[in-house]
């Protein structure tokens, strides 16, 4: 499956700042160092999410050596979001590629 069109990851961006939004109580911790466009940016197309997502396209269906998914998330998401957050934005552009629908059920929209 390809990469995500920037229009879905906006979407998804857009998603995940309305649902952090609302479920503050969810993050383990605040995004101290993060910006919105560290997330994603969708002008430049760079960000958490298209990293992760590039990182899916470039490893679907590796059976060897593979660069482990924190290895693809940069600075300063790699050492300022806990597992959890990095874990919850990567199962998010998982069901965006694989189940739409979930997706906008869990984000809304």
């Amino acid at each position: 499956m390809a990469a995500l069109p920037i229009a879905t990851r906006t979407l998804l961006w857009q998603g995940l700042m309305q649902w952090w939004s609302e479920h503050s109580h969810a993050l383990e911790q605040p995004f101290s160092g993060i910006s919105k466009a560290d997330i994603y940016n969708p002008t430049a197309n760079t960000g958490l999410i298209a990293q992760l997502d590039d990182w899916m396209d470039t490893h679907q269906g590796n059976t060897g050596s593979t660069v482990g998914v924190n290895g693809a998330i940069q600075e300063p998401c790699k050492s300022n979001l806990t597992v959890a957050t990095k874990g919850f934005v990567l199962a998010l552009v998982v069901l965006a590629r694989y189940n739409p629908e979930m997706a906008r059920q869990v984000i809304g929209g």
